[in-house]
């Protein structure tokens, strides 16, 4: 995550993005909490709308999927 949030930092500038805590957890919560945010706020950047499950459990990219990962990789 920290990559692709560097990336959109740089394409769109950090005057366009603001850094808010929402709630301190202890750790173990971290995983429920991500999740109950995702769920209320529904923010633009978080593909991931279920941060217990891994993002690709079973699923693969296509070879024009892993093409344009590799084309935008090479962008930065």
């Amino acid at each position: 995550m920290y990559v692709c949030l560097c990336r959109v930092l740089l394409l769109h500038g950090y005057s366009k993005f603001s850094l808010t805590i929402l709630e301190y957890c202890e750790v173990a919560q971290l995983l429920s909490k991500d999740k109950y945010y995702i769920d209320i706020l529904q923010p633009e950047y978080n593909i991931i709308q279920d941060p217990t499950v891994p993002p690709m459990l079973g699923r693969t990219h296509s070879d024009k999927s892993r093409e344009q990962i590799t084309t935008s990789l090479k962008k930065y």
